[in-house]
């Protein structure tokens, strides 16, 4: 959400820049300064801020996710020992509310949305400050929770499947 606010306001510059082309025509050499910075904002905060995907990977019982930038540039933002996680659980009620009510120092959100069906969250506890807590929303893959429930058996909540039910006519 904030990475698009950002993206935003660097359009908004850009179609400044347009807005001011009617001036430029009283001086010739701001037409082509404006229209070199209008094309290397719009080029630079595409690629920058709406291309990218989240790599998350565990690793001798680490978990870190990474943002990947079109493809090209991988920036890891947010590693922990899954040890030190708290709780893992989906991103939906009733675990939403309880998450809502408490407090973090800092929030990374490594998912396509926080209302997304595969949305899940794990708050991790700093081990020296045990109230220093971070929340990490992701969208892990069922093997991913596999091997999260693996190194971490007790904080993993997988929700259960609605059984199917039948209606039966008499």
């Amino acid at each position: 959400e904030k990475k698009r606010r950002v993206a935003f306001i660097w359009y908004g510059v850009s179609a400044l820049a347009v807005l001011l082309l009617p001036i430029a025509f009283f001086e010739p050499l701001l037409i082509g300064l404006l229209a070199i910075l209008q094309v290397t904002v719009a080029v630079l905060t595409y690629h920058r801020f709406f291309e990218i995907e989240y790599d998350y990977r565990i690793s001798l019982g680490e978990l870190a996710v990474a943002e990947v930038y079109h493809k090209r540039r991988r920036k890891e933002t947010f590693v922990c020992t899954i040890a030190d996680l708290e709780s893992i659980a989906p991103y939906r009620s009733p675990y939403r509310e309880s998450v809502e009510r408490m407090s973090f120092s800092s929030v990374y959100d490594a998912s396509s949305s926080p209302d997304s069906p595969n949305c899940y969250y794990a708050v991790s506890v700093n081990p020296e400050n045990n109230s220093d807590r971070t929340l990490l929303l992701f969208e892990p893959s069922d093997a991913m929770l596999r091997l999260l429930s693996f190194y971490n058996r007790r904080t993993v909540v997988k929700p259960r499947e609605k059984s199917a039910t039948t209606d039966i006519e008499a």
